[in-house]
């Protein structure tokens, strides 16, 4: 979020919370091949079994993540900075004060809504 909000091209996974503000006009998107427990080797870490298993680490292929830094390493200039201007412009219409404070109101109300 940083980095696109300072306006530099971002290469990621398309995997987990980033999902929410990610898209593919706004970053170089790499594709989730596989899951893995994310707790399967630390069997004492936090929250329990069933806390463990909803929990998951993305793996991709090394040979995705070279293709895409060489694709970003053949375009560097405008077509390249395009990708960081439209991150910037999104992080900023995407995280407003207001956007954010809506945000959190409905998922505040929504936890109220299901302990009542």
């Amino acid at each position: 979020m940083e980095a696109m909000a300072a306006g530099v091209p971002v290469i990621t996974t398309f995997w987990s919370g980033q999902t929410e503000f990610l898209t593919p006009d706004t970053a170089i998107l790499i594709q989730v091949e596989t899951l893995e427990a994310a707790y399967r080797r630390e069997p004492w870490f936090i929250g329990g079994k069933e806390f463990q298993q909803k929990h998951q680490w993305a793996h991709v292929s090394i040979w995705k993540i070279a293709r895409h830094l060489r694709w970003a390493y053949d375009h560097q200039g405008q077509e390249l900075q395009d990708f960081g201007d439209r991150a910037r412009d999104a992080m900023f219409a995407f995280f407003t004060r207001e956007k954010v404070a809506e945000r959190v109101k409905l998922t505040l109300l929504s936890a109220m809504m299901r302990i009542l």
